[in-house]
């Protein structure tokens, strides 16, 4: 899993996957911090706050397993359905705000009918549904607040948007280390999915104005520079030139 383990020479985002590369256990590589690339780091430019007639994505991450893939999970493919169903059913449904659910872009498709998770969606009157295959960093323009799960790389583009973020922590799929969960916990809006009151808890701030949740974003700004340094990326520009130049010095 981790690329150190595969290669000669790896370029970590920050200091936090650097460590885990060179704790793998079978790394090979000299690792080295340049930073995340620029198309990351624009996700954050010019942040747009003007009212939509859909001010909250929730972006989807959803992919079943089928006959490939890897075992990054213990649930089944039906359990994740019914994962995602609930969280439609009890939370996103019953919210006074329109949504608009982002399905996962897959690129192989593991069943040839399509996935049960979108007659919840049709079903319901306040969410909007966008099964194009386009990439949500092309999208985040087009709303207030995002609404994510699990600890995957997609996180990073709703992180560096400067939007709000509401994180869904899930115990069974790719969930967040201690020390992560805390730097999160004070700097996103993180729930985890394994609380007894979770839905409640969930609906409850989802219910909250759209204006409320953004003040409440800015607040955390302080802390949320100091995560973005630790788990996204250690530098905020440069990271070309600095490959580059440890290319240079190191391999020719």
């Amino acid at each position: 899993m981790y690329e150190a383990n595969t290669s000669d020479c790896f370029l970590a985002f920050n200091m936090q996957s650097k460590a885990a590369s060179l704790n793998s256990g079978f790394s090979k590589a000299k690792v080295f911090v340049s930073g995340i690339s620029a198309r990351h780091l624009r996700a954050g430019k010019g942040v747009n706050y003007q009212s939509y007639n859909t001010p909250i994505v929730y972006v989807s991450t959803n992919l079943y397993k089928g006959n490939m893939g890897l075992f990054g999970t213990c649930l089944t493919d039906y359990d994740k359905y019914k994962n995602e169903r609930d969280l439609i059913i009890k939370v996103l449904s019953k919210l006074p705000h329109k949504i608009t659910y982002k399905t996962y872009p897959v690129d192989n498709y593991r069943y040839p009918d399509n996935d049960p998770i979108i007659d919840n969606v049709l079903n319901t009157n306040n969410i909007d549904l966008y099964d194009q295959k386009i990439d949500m960093r092309y999208l985040l323009d087009q709303y207030r607040v995002v609404i994510i799960s699990s600890a995957t790389s997609s996180l990073t583009w709703p992180i560096l948007s400067g939007k709000p973020v509401i994180f869904i922590n899930t115990k069974n799929k790719m969930s967040l280390t201690k020390e992560a969960h805390k730097a999160l916990s004070a700097s996103v809006f993180l729930f985890d999915d394994d609380d007894f009151d979770f839905y409640i808890k969930l609906h409850n701030f989802l219910s909250k104005p759209i204006e409320e949740i953004e003040e409440l974003w800015k607040q955390k700004e302080g802390l949320r520079k100091k995560t973005i340094k630790q788990y996204f990326s250690y530098y905020r520009s440069g990271a070309g030139k600095r490959a580059a130049k440890i290319i240079l010095q190191e391999y020719l």
